[in-house]
């Protein structure tokens, strides 16, 4: 995307030209995309006009992950306020320092030490300046009394967002001051044996106005129940997991919540019951159409759409399916019972070889018309091709040094999501996790591991999303020339002497970053 002075963008009214920068900031939806601000770039740089609309959504949304750029950023802010009253969001969930792991080391050895807290010292100088802050991402133990009542005296700051499973910094900070807590918001509880709705402390935190976005059910004894059951605030998720379905609890629950939005069901406990009777339907359409094949729907997510009288009107949003033997072809069946799925995970059985033809593959996930995420698990072993292989093969080395499977798994599954993006008009995000064996001599074998997601662009053409992470042997490593095409640089790919091989010891695996990279790939 390129701009120049002379670009006809210059000539319409202000009021489109602002209409089209937040629309590249955008997608059709209204949520933000994570190229928006990186294809505001060029726009900006045009002209000082247009370097003035894109000045605010630009440093709109922010994420600082080292205590230094917050520092930096603090200043800033002190010496230029229109600078400072641009900033919406701002993300400090992730900050990192030097005194940070310093004083965890000190804290590591004598625990009457008093570890490091970026938020008292720098917070509460700061949220004062930033006018329009209206989301603040933090962690929930950089919170203390003194910086609570910093928040909830900013007039536009409405939510602060923290990640506290078990709510246990939350009730330290509930004990240590009596002010409301209504703009603290739990991404995501969890409600089993060490926290439950029968706990006091999560009473007094609703009571004080705390707000849980996601709730996720592990134990069905520790469930919302009876006519004094307590509503929680801001409900938009519910997971529930278990070994049994809960009771007609349910119902009662989601007529009390009107936020909550979706509802995901975990495990095949929900085959006879009455509430939800998709995963009765679909069991049962398989076994009438293709009574050989097996599938195993280990989750799937329903969302609340207008005003259905019953809960099993939800629609079907997403589906995890794991196939078991052949049958891929029943995604056509699901297909047609869940129409509106939007996210779809394929999971293959990793030790059955069954053979999928990728065509075959692309235009059943063509079938589903509001797809945008799709996510394989172990489908690289599947694929087959009659003749010669659609994918590039990657350049062989010169010696005899043979090369991972990873490097071909990878390649394979980069021309499979080029063409995925090409097929499917709303897909937007593409993942894969694979991995596999590389063979020596006798009966020695190297385990490989690849992770890698793409990101659909608007031209249909793809890019990576995040940072991809293999692992391989090294003696099986690729030629320099091969990596490069491929992106595997030695940020993100691991070569291990030993460490993978299938009688030695289990290596760990890496996690994916949450980065995006640059590099941009070809849809051809």
């Amino acid at each position: 995307m390129a701009f120049s002075p002379a670009s006809p963008l210059l000539s319409l009214p202000t009021e489109l030209q602002l209409i089209t920068v937040h629309f590249i900031l955008s997608d059709n939806d209204g949520s933000k995309r994570v190229s928006g601000t990186r294809s505001l770039l060029p726009l900006s740089l045009a002209c000082r006009h247009l370097r003035q609309l894109c000045l605010a959504p630009l440093f709109s949304r922010l994420k600082i992950t080292h205590t230094d750029r917050l520092r930096v950023f603090g200043a800033q802010c002190a010496e230029d306020v229109a600078f400072a009253s641009a900033v919406k969001q701002l993300d400090l969930s992730h900050v990192k320092s030097p005194e940070e792991r310093e004083s965890w080391d000190k804290w590591m050895k004598d625990r009457s030490k008093q570890r490091y807290l970026y938020g008292p010292d720098l917070l509460p100088t700061l949220l004062p300046l930033l006018k329009s802050l209206e989301r603040l991402d933090v962690a929930a133990n950089q919170i203390d009394a003194n910086l609570l009542a910093v928040i909830d005296s900013h007039p536009k700051l409405l939510t602060v967002a923290v990640n506290d499973p078990e709510l246990s910094f939350l009730r330290l900070l509930a004990s240590s001051t009596p002010l409301s807590m209504s703009k603290i918001s739990v991404l995501a509880a969890y409600s089993g044996y060490s926290l439950g709705f029968e706990c006091p402390d999560f009473h007094s935190l609703l009571k004080r106005g705390l707000r849980v976005t996601q709730l996720i059910l592990r134990d069905e004894s520790n469930i919302p129940l009876g006519p004094g059951a307590s509503v929680i605030s801001g409900l938009e998720n519910l997971v529930i997991h278990g070994s049994k379905p809960p009771p007609l609890w349910l119902s009662n629950f989601v007529e009390s919540h009107s936020g909550l939005r979706s509802i995901t069901f975990h495990g095949s406990q929900w085959m006879q019951n009455p509430t939800v009777t998709f995963p009765s339907r679909f069991q049962g359409a398989i076994g009438a159409q293709s009574p050989a094949h097996k599938v195993d729907l280990l989750a799937f997510s329903v969302s609340r759409s207008g005003f259905p009288s019953s809960l099993d009107e939800w629609p079907v949003t997403h589906l995890d399916l794991k196939f078991v033997g052949i049958g891929i072809s029943v995604l056509k069946i699901a297909s047609m019972l869940a129409s509106r799925t939007s996210s779809l995970t394929i999971r293959m059985c990793r030790f059955e070889q069954n053979a999928v033809d990728p065509n075959d593959l692309i235009s059943l996930c063509c079938l589903f018309p509001s797809l945008r995420r799709l996510e394989f698990h172990h489908v690289y072993r599947h694929l087959v091709h009659a003749g010669q292989s659609p994918w590039p093969i990657p350049l062989v080395s010169d010696s005899d040094r043979p090369i991972s499977e990873c490097v071909v798994a990878h390649s394979a599954l980069r021309w499979l999501s080029a063409r995925l993006a090409q097929t499917t008009p709303s897909l937007d995000v593409i993942q894969f996790a694979d991995d596999g064996f590389d063979y020596g001599k006798g009966s020695d074998s190297y385990i490989w591991t690849l992770e890698v997601s793409y990101q659909v662009g608007y031209n249909r053409s793809i890019e990576y999303y995040g940072t991809p992470r293999f692992d391989m042997e090294r003696k099986y490593r690729p030629p320099k020339e091969t990596a490069r095409l491929l992106c595997m640089t030695s940020e993100n790919t691991r070569y291990h002497p030993v460490l993978g091989k299938r009688q030695g010891k289990t290596k760990s695996k890496a996690k994916p970053s949450c980065s995006k990279s640059s590099s941009s790939i070809d849809s051809r």
